[in-house]
């Protein structure tokens, strides 16, 4: 009697434990899904999206805190590498070593983002294209914020 009395205090504490642990992972690193990649209406704010405008992949509108977001990210990013290719290259053959960059995915866009906008070269159009994947980039990460408690400030919607 005794020895079940303790394996079922044993199991409520783990359970106690795992709800705790599972609740802090939620919490404060992966976050709560925000709803941000539903499109509730046109974009009417003041971004600059004319690039986006005539281009079926790059449909896009608004969501419902107001930010601008592609109807469908996939679609929008399968186009954007295409569209962006050489761009995309010159970021990977400069900085892969610098930054131990693997080829540009849908997991390490972040750092292609950060540095599109600052391509070392002399040729005008790709600096231009590593500017607009700026832009794009900028887009997409929209579809996939998170909400997570940041201690000191609160509940904010950030991009994992």
């Amino acid at each position: 009697m005794k020895n079940k009395k303790r394996k079922i205090i044993l199991i409520f504490i783990m359970s106690i434990f795992s709800i705790a642990l599972i609740s802090y992972y939620m919490v404060f690193i992966r976050g709560f899904y925000a709803e941000s990649d539903k499109v509730v209406g046109p974009y009417t704010g003041s971004a600059h999206v004319d690039d986006f405008k005539d281009v079926e992949q790059w449909q896009f509108g608004e969501n419902k805190y107001g930010q601008i977001v592609f109807v469908d990210p996939d679609k929008a990013f399968d186009l954007a590498m295409e569209k962006y290719a050489e761009a995309i290259n010159l970021i990977y053959d400069n900085y892969k070593e610098e930054y131990h960059l693997d080829k540009f995915s849908k997991k390490n866009y972040h750092i292609y983002m950060m540095l599109g906008w600052q391509l070392p070269t002399d040729d005008e159009q790709i600096r231009k294209q590593g500017v607009k994947l700026t832009q794009f980039l900028d887009v997409y990460e929209n579809s996939f914020k998170r909400w997570i408690y940041v201690p000191g400030m609160g509940w904010e919607r950030i991009c994992p």
